[in-house]
């Protein structure tokens, strides 16, 4: 669901820290899209991700009760879409754009990483789309605390459009 209040339900605490995680822009519509994960807690999913309007500053926008950490707006062959990933599951998902950046519509389920032989719970800390039938994503562990890894361990994934289904697959890359 989407509301234009910006109001947390729950403030960051000593369990859950995190405020703003995720950042994107959309040059067309002029917003910057920010997810917070402010309130979340282990048990309870209510993060948020926000349409800013830069001219502005003001939010237009959110989507609530959703953690996403990476972001990324693509045009696809049925329009402009917001890409996030899920911080409690090896997902990402998206949401329709309108044409002035509004969240439009219900979320859809886009890839599934859980297969993948990967360390720990993964979750997608950046997306990068490429020449418009590529994006890359970048997954680290991350399981709400605070605590940093000895060093930056990181699995990247390559993904490529189909625009005749609408649909993205994992490319397989040659060892």
């Amino acid at each position: 669901t989407t509301s234009s209040s910006v109001a947390c339900r729950r403030p960051p605490s000593s369990a859950n820290p995190f405020g703003v995680v995720g950042l994107t822009y959309d040059c067309d519509t002029e917003s910057l899209y920010a997810s917070s994960l402010a309130g979340s807690t282990a048990g309870q999913e209510v993060g948020r991700i926000f349409r800013i309007d830069l001219a502005s500053g003001q939010v237009l926008d959110s989507m609530d009760n959703v953690d996403a950490m990476g972001l990324g707006v693509f045009n696809g062959a049925q329009g402009k879409r917001l890409y996030y990933g899920l911080t409690r599951k090896p997902e990402v998902w998206s949401v329709a754009l309108d044409d002035k950046g509004d969240f439009a519509g219900e979320q859809r389920f886009e890839f599934s990483f859980a297969g993948l032989p990967t360390e720990g719970r993964q979750t997608v800390r950046r997306i990068r789309f490429g020449n418009g039938t590529d994006a890359t994503l970048y997954l680290m562990a991350f399981n709400y605390t605070l605590q940093v890894a000895g060093e930056r361990q990181e699995t990247v994934l390559q993904l490529s459009y189909d625009p005749f289904t609408d649909t993205w697959s994992q490319v397989q890359t040659g060892s």
